[in-house]
């Protein structure tokens, strides 16, 4: 079953719209799903010129990371580059 955010899907960087989709399906659906793809997606953001996207996605795992009941000083880890 796909989706919203892969209905959408339009390249292999998403915007800004996807990734808060992907974010957003996480938080109400499959937490652990969404995570893994978000997770995999920061290397490529973090070369990508669009700063707001790597913000996007490092406050999404975070987030995601929350919900899964993960430990705070994993969550935090998670924020320092």
């Amino acid at each position: 079953m796909r989706n919203r955010a892969e209905d959408d899907d339009n390249g292999p960087t998403p915007s800004a719209a996807q990734l808060l989709t992907i974010i957003g399906d996480g938080r109400y659906g499959d937490t652990q799903a969404a995570l893994t793809r978000v997770t995999a997606l920061i290397p490529q953001l973090e070369g990508g010129a669009d700063r707001e996207l790597l913000l996007i996605g490092l406050w999404g795992q975070a987030e995601l990371m929350r919900c899964a009941d993960a430990p705070f000083r994993d969550v935090a880890a998670t924020c320092v580059r």
